[in-house]
């Protein structure tokens, strides 16, 4: 192994704070797994690394909400329910003062009007 290597990984090993010599090892058998025989492939391994982290990050930050194809069509249905009886009662003029005895009469309250 590359003495400039052992170097960057006492480096990193302390810029964790961990100064013993077993995570310095671990390091660089992870090296030695991934093949790198220089600073440019440790280098070049992080950014990727660094790279891949952003991208899942930003993939989790974008959050959208799937709304059923039932709730448009329910706000459809009462859009439509509300204009036809807007319409109904528009077209027959109708005497609301009277609707409203006839409806309080089948309730069974009186009306004091």
């Amino acid at each position: 192994m590359r003495q400039e290597l052992v170097l960057e990984a006492m480096k990193l090993s302390t810029e964790n704070n961990a100064r013993n010599w077993k995570y310095v090892e671990t390091i660089l058998k992870n090296w030695h797994n991934k093949n790198f025989k220089s600073l440019a492939d440790v280098e070049a391994d992080r950014k990727r690394f660094e790279a891949q982290k952003q991208q899942k990050n930003s993939r989790n930050r974008i959050r959208q909400e799937k709304i059923p194809d039932w709730f448009y069509k329910r706000q459809t249905n009462e859009t439509n329910e509300v204009s036809k009886s807007e319409e109904n009662f528009a077209d027959k003029n109708l005497d609301f003062e009277a609707e409203r005895k006839r409806i309080l009469a089948k309730l069974g309250v009186e009306s004091n009007g």
